[in-house]
């Protein structure tokens, strides 16, 4: 297997998308203004109310010393990264732990299972290194809830007192997070160390395609209650009969197989699949002259997918469309043992027309360029992550191998 740095002239965006004969090449669309329904926000109201009361019965319920070491003692023997825990499960799953949670505030078990259930999927954990030490199991704890990364948690002590945290540093006192589920307590650990068929064998040498084998971000993109950051990598082109962009792959800490990418913390480096050389070949006959584009997102509540809508992925990409007009787009071409990623126009009608189907707390880290398209001179990797007014957010080392 050979393999060499996909530098091949800009697939920028990471391989951005590409060129529709019937579009100007010097036009870019604005988008539209985000327009959020009443309902919608009624919603995002009613989750938070439900997430505090949830919070704020918890943290009560650790005045218990009992109560504290049970929780202790669930967080110490979690498998889970940062030893999470789904709050729900946890606490309806045993009658006893319902029980206990309901106790100091003598409150129905019925009643307060309604309000369990009826609260947004939550997980409880200790989102700042070393809290989860230094917690000795006494009083010394806050039990803190926040919605979206940048927002300032609302924490409880055991007396039920609310207090407002600073949005950007923790305080002394460990904090124990209740915070909407990100992680898929479900699914089990999957490797990305070899790609599995199901012919005789079962293992096959690993697919000809773009890989990843190296990221650095500048920032995590999430706030201090929500923990480690959670990158996904997507690949985006047309989608069907549509002059919109979908997601043709992604790459991220549930993904199965090569495209698992599990990096939580600022470098990382490894082996991990974007889209294999078949994959390219179909996509490219199916949409003559249509490149990718290779859009990072620190992913929350829930990993490779795409919820809601947001204008920063179209600013994002109209910027870079602005500043390296007509060679963000990628096209695959070459003869079977020379394939190489050549610079194509890049479809700007697109960028009108992607917000649809991110979700707003899904943070947009950016959208990769090769660096030798922006002539930046990079500390690691051959393509630069762009976020909002072109501002560089990382760098990626990606690979074609063949």
């Amino acid at each position: 297997m050979r393999s060499r740095h996909f530098a091949a002239a800009a697939l920028v965006a990471a391989v951005g998308a590409v060129t529709l004969a019937a579009c100007r090449s010097d036009e870019v669309l604005a988008p539209a203004a985000p327009q959020t329904p009443p309902a919608v926000t009624a919603a995002v109201a009613l989750d938070q109310t439900r997430r505090e009361a949830m919070a704020e019965q918890f943290a009560r319920s650790l005045a218990d010393a009992d109560f504290r070491a049970l929780v202790r003692q669930s967080l110490a023997q979690s498998p889970m990264r940062e030893h999470k825990m789904q709050f729900q499960r946890w606490t309806t799953q045993d009658p006893m732990r319902l029980r206990a949670l309901a106790g100091l505030s003598a409150r129905p078990i019925e009643a307060l299972q309604a309000e369990v259930l009826a609260a947004p999927a939550l997980e409880f954990y200790f989102p700042v290194k070393g809290d989860e030490e230094r917690w000795d199991g006494g009083t010394n704890l806050l039990v803190a809830t926040v919605g979206g990364d940048h927002e300032a948690p609302v924490a409880f002590d055991m007396a039920g007192r609310r207090v407002v945290l600073d949005a950007k540093t923790p305080p002394s006192v460990p904090v124990l997070a209740l915070v909407p589920q990100e992680s898929d307590f479900d699914a089990p650990v999957r490797t990305a160390d070899l790609y599995v068929d199901d012919s005789p064998g079962g293992v096959t040498p690993d697919p000809a395609g773009l890989y990843l084998t190296q990221a650095t971000y500048l920032q995590s993109f999430e706030g201090w209650l929500k923990g480690d950051p959670e990158f996904d990598i997507h690949v985006l082109g047309k989608a069907a009969g549509k002059d919109s962009m979908t997601t043709l792959s992604c790459s991220g800490r549930t993904a199965q197989g090569l495209y698992n990418y599990r990096q939580a913390s600022l470098e990382w480096t490894g082996r991990a699949l974007l889209y294999t050389t078949a994959q390219l070949e179909a996509y490219q006959a199916a949409n003559p002259g249509q490149g990718f584009r290779v859009f990072v997102v620190e992913d929350d509540d829930g990993a490779c997918v795409m919820k809601t809508q947001s204008t920063t992925i179209s600013n994002t990409i109209a910027t870079i469309e602005r500043l390296w007009p007509q060679i963000t787009g990628g096209l695959l071409k070459g003869l079977p043992l020379s394939k190489r990623v050549e610079a194509a126009r890049a479809l700007i009608p697109f960028v009108g027309a992607i917000a649809n189907f991110f979700k707003t707390n899904d943070d947009v880290v950016g959208n990769a360029v090769e660096a030798r398209v922006t002539g930046e001179v990079i500390p690691t990797g051959n393509w630069v992550v762009k976020g909002e007014n072109a501002t560089t957010t990382g760098y990626l080392t990606l690979e074609l191998r063949n």
